[in-house]
């Protein structure tokens, strides 16, 4: 992001992405507890006035996002009523209670489902992967084969899964040095199925400083709404 600040720091209409991603929750009549897990040095949290929220409670995360996760679920066994829990990035500002719906709407039919959106463009596949190489080198690379998109989705939060099965498919794929990218995967390696739910393009994962611009795009046609 080149930016001073995390990314889940940064402001769109005067908030930060965090609080953006933290509200959705917030004001959803479904979603009883939020749990922010965070870096061990974070001191920027707390003067958030949302952090005070009667349904926000903040744990020290650890060094992955798998690892983060996993303190969450530690928490979410001991102090929690409820069996499903959904797992969101705070940089996904744009989520809307429309697609939160469609998740929550499956959850009496399945306990493994994440939003996601099919692939429009063509996707080629390289010779050799970006952690070969310079991630700005695109040029140092060529085109291996080109992968059928009909069958590719991208894959967004929140993801839905069964707390103690999460808990377990994580905990497992750690243990075992799995390479655990979100937690449908974790829950893959484990044998599972995942539904896919359509998700919503303003739902972004905010990763380079042109996606500031357009999520204040998609906050500004709200108002118009």
């Amino acid at each position: 992001m080149n930016a001073a600040l995390p990314k889940q720091y940064l402001c769109v209409e005067s908030k930060t992405l965090l609080e953006h991603a933290i509200e959705v929750f917030v004001s959803h009549p479904k979603i009883s507890e939020i749990v922010v897990c965070l870096h061990a040095d974070d001191k920027r949290f707390d003067e958030l006035a949302i952090a005070k929220h009667a349904k926000v409670t903040s744990v020290i995360g650890g060094a992955s996002r798998a690892e983060s996760v996993l303190q969450g679920l530690q928490y979410l066994k001991q102090y929690s009523k409820n069996q499903i829990v959904l797992v969101h990035d705070a940089a996904r500002p744009g989520l809307t209670h429309m697609a939160l719906n469609r998740l929550l709407a499956c959850s009496g039919e399945c306990n493994s489902a994440i939003l996601a959106l099919p692939v429009v463009d063509t996707i080629k596949q390289a010779t050799k992967s970006i952690e070969s190489l310079d991630k700005t080198a695109i040029s140092e690379r060529v085109v291996e084969c080109t992968l059928d998109r009909a069958r590719l989705y991208m894959a967004q939060t929140p993801q839905m899964f069964d707390i103690q099965e999460l808990f377990t498919a994580i905990n497992t794929g750690l243990h075992n040095a799995e390479n655990i990218t979100d937690e449908a995967s974790a829950i893959e390696l484990m044998g599972g199925k995942v539904r896919l739910i359509e998700g919503e393009t303003c739902n972004l994962k905010v990763t380079r400083p042109e996606d500031l611009e357009i999520m204040r795009f998609y906050f500004a046609q709200r108002k118009t709404q």
